[in-house]
């Protein structure tokens, strides 16, 4: 697969998916990972709270990419989540898989607990809707959204960026600004992404 960009006052270049994903785990960081606390358990074991947590900076839900402005819109998301070293693991010295389960590698029998015990200092988790350029990793403008789990995204041609929130709100954003041009409450949760039908009129 080739993915051809346009950058303005210079030639089209071509890069394929694999360099764009090499590009993109190299040099830029959509979310900076942040060690917001260090605490000690009654273990005395290290916890550290960081963002982005296991779901990532971004998730499942679509991004969407504008050719002639070479610009990746991308919902992304600050999640904070505990970090701890399982208990078999400093026992054995071995990770045991957990076939068909999330393997993480971290204490999860403990984590509930140690949310509420640093609710305080806990960092607030939050999503952004970002326009993002994959060649040079600069984010161009950046959309706070009060939830981290948010959905897909369509750019059109018009000029428009659509996004759902976990809020129930649908909203159109200017593609040059990020300026939230129009929006409605649809009243149910927006995880998926937008669709465009096309029609023709005929005379």
């Amino acid at each position: 697969m080739k993915l051809r960009i346009k950058k303005e006052n210079s030639s089209n270049k071509v890069i394929g998916i694999n360099e764009i994903k090499d590009f993109l785990s190299k040099k830029t960081n959509l979310n900076e990972v942040k060690e917001k606390i260090t605490i000690k358990t009654k273990q005395d074991n290290m916890l550290k709270d960081k963002i982005p947590g296991p779901l990532g900076a971004h998730n499942w839900q679509a991004m969407s990419i504008d050719l002639d402005a070479g610009l990746a819109y991308i919902p992304t998301q600050e999640n904070p989540f505990f970090y701890a070293i399982q208990e078999d693991y400093k026992k054995t010295g071995v990770y045991k898989r957990n076939p068909g389960g999330w393997n993480m590698g971290v204490e999860m029998s403990s984590l509930a607990q140690n949310i509420l015990n640093n609710l305080e200092s806990q960092p607030k988790p939050g999503g952004f809707l970002k326009a993002f350029d994959p060649l040079t990793g600069e984010t161009k403008w950046s959309v706070p959204i009060p939830h981290y789990w948010n959905g897909g995204v369509l750019a059109t041609a018009g000029g428009l960026v659509f996004q759902g929130d976990a809020l129930g709100m649908f909203s159109a954003y200017d593609k040059e600004t990020g300026e939230r041009l129009w929006h409605v409450e649809v009243k149910i949760i927006l995880f998926i992404f937008g669709v465009v039908q096309l029609s023709k009129m005929l005379r």
